[in-house]
């Protein structure tokens, strides 16, 4: 399969599940905002920024393909989104300050799953989505450029793989849970990350062999 396709398909997935998951936040259906009741649900600003980060994967499939950015305002707006929304969020947790950010959009249960603050994400999420959102500012900055697409993409899958392995060998810290401190990371929300990480490195290795 043709490498833009493939990496438009996982693109169009991550979106895909991300406006499945507000849904299921916007209609309070419990199975779209976690795989089992009982598992760690996928926040609603996770939901958004996945939905902004597929884009964003597309811009940059775009970018490679025509090595160069022709989406206008789009994809510096969908970027900005992004590290701005989990920006602000990150401090937020950081600093101990609460902006009441997390509840803007849908207010989440006070007794969900792992969660430390309704609504907040787990620290691992949000700097991974901001670690995304810098690949695109560099990419509108560079469309050519590979380094930056191979290093995200190992550190997206870095994230993904650490949180699932904490799930199998039951270990709550590696998958960002840290009491008091930070929310769980979902399954489902790791499970993104990957396919995001495999998303980047494609584009990375195919703009390496095409520098050649």
């Amino acid at each position: 399969m043709n490498r833009f396709l493939l990496v438009r398909a996982i693109a169009m997935l991550v979106c895909l599940a991300g406006i499945i998951v507000m849904l299921g936040w916007l209609y309070d259906i419990p199975l779209l905002k976690s795989i089992l009741p009982h598992w760690v649900s996928m926040k609603f600003t996770t939901a958004l920024s996945f939905l902004l980060s597929g884009l964003v994967l597309l811009g940059i499939v775009k970018a490679t393909e025509t090595h160069s950015i022709q989406s206008g305002i789009f994809m510096p707006a969908v970027t900005m989104g992004i590290l701005l929304l989990m920006g602000s969020l990150l401090a937020s947790s950081l600093t101990g300050i609460h902006t009441g950010i997390e509840g803007w959009f849908i207010e989440d249960v006070s007794h969900a799953v792992k969660t430390v603050i309704p609504g907040m994400p787990s620290i691992g999420t949000m700097g991974a989505f901001i670690i995304i959102s810098l690949s695109g500012v560099v990419t509108l900055m560079n469309p050519m450029k590979a380094t930056h697409l191979l290093v995200t993409g190992c550190i997206e899958s870095g994230f993904s793989f650490t949180a699932l392995l904490g799930y199998l060998v039951d270990k709550p810290a590696l998958y960002y849970h840290i009491e008091g401190i930070s929310s769980a990371m979902a399954v489902h929300t790791a499970i993104l990350f990957a396919m995001l990480g495999v998303g980047l490195l494609l584009l990375g290795s195919t703009r390496k062999s095409r520098a050649r």
